[in-house]
C-alpha cells in the first residue's frame, strides 16, 4: 500500500481509520475519565476509564464494527491507571484534590496484569514486585498473585527493557536472592 503523503491523503486509506481515528478517540475517552476525576465524579471515572480499559478486538464478521485496538498505549494508561485506583482506593486528580473508592485488589491485579502485557513498563515493574512479595504495599495479600520469582524476572526484565532504572536494579536483586536460595 502506497503511503499518504498529506493529511488528506490519509482519509482515503483503511489505515486512517485504524490510526488516527481509534487514537483519538481513546484520546477523548481518556480525557474525558480524568475531567470525571478532576470533578469529583468517581463513577465517571470509573465507568469511562473501565469502558477504556475493557476494549476487545471486535469480531472480524461484523463489518460494522468500530475498529478497535486492545493493545493500543493509551489502553495499557487506562488500565494501570485503574489498577492502581483499586489497589490504593484513591486516586489524586491533576487539580490535587483526591477522589476515594472502596479497594477492589481482585481488579487490581486484573487491571495490572492487562496493563503490563499490553506493554505499560510500570505495570510491568509493579506486577513483577507482586509476584516476588505477593502483598500491596500496605503489606496486604494479593488474590490471584502466587509467589513466582521466574515471572517475577520475566517482567522485571520487559520494564527495564523499556529503559525504567528501578526494574534493572529490582531483577538483579532477585537474581541474586535466587541465585543464594541454591
Amino acid at each position: 500500500m502506497k503511503k499518504p503523503q498529506n493529511v488528506n491523503d490519509w482519509e482515503t486509506t483503511e489505515e486512517w481509520e485504524y490510526i488516527w481515528v481509534s487514537q483519538r478517540r481513546y484520546e477523548t475517552m481518556y480525557n474525558e475519565a480524568v475531567d470525571c476525576a478532576n470533578n469529583k465524579d468517581v463513577n465517571g471515572f470509573i465507568e469511562k476509564m473501565s469502558f477504556l480499559a475493557d476494549i476487545k478486538k471486535p469480531d472480524e464478521e461484523n463489518l460494522y464494527a468500530i475498529p478497535q485496538d486492545p493493545k493500543h498505549e493509551i489502553i495499557a494508561q487506562a488500565q494501570m491507571q485503574l489498577a492502581n485506583f483499586f489497589l490504593f482506593g484513591a486516586k489524586q486528580t491533576d487539580n490535587g484534590s483526591v477522589i476515594k473508592a472502596k479497594k477492589d485488589l481482585k481488579k487490581a491485579v486484573r487491571y495490572m496484569k492487562l496493563s503490563a502485557k499490553n506493554g505499560n513498563a510500570s505495570a510491568q515493574q509493579n506486577l513483577a514486585t507482586m509476584y516476588e512479595e505477593c502483598v500491596t504495599p500496605a503489606g496486604e495479600k494479593l488474590p490471584d498473585i502466587k509467589q513466582d520469582y521466574k515471572e517475577a524476572l520475566y517482567f522485571y526484565r520487559l520494564a527495564a527493557e523499556q529503559g525504567l532504572e528501578i526494574a534493572k536494579k529490582d531483577g538483579v536483586n532477585l537474581y541474586k536472592k535466587m541465585k543464594g536460595m541454591r
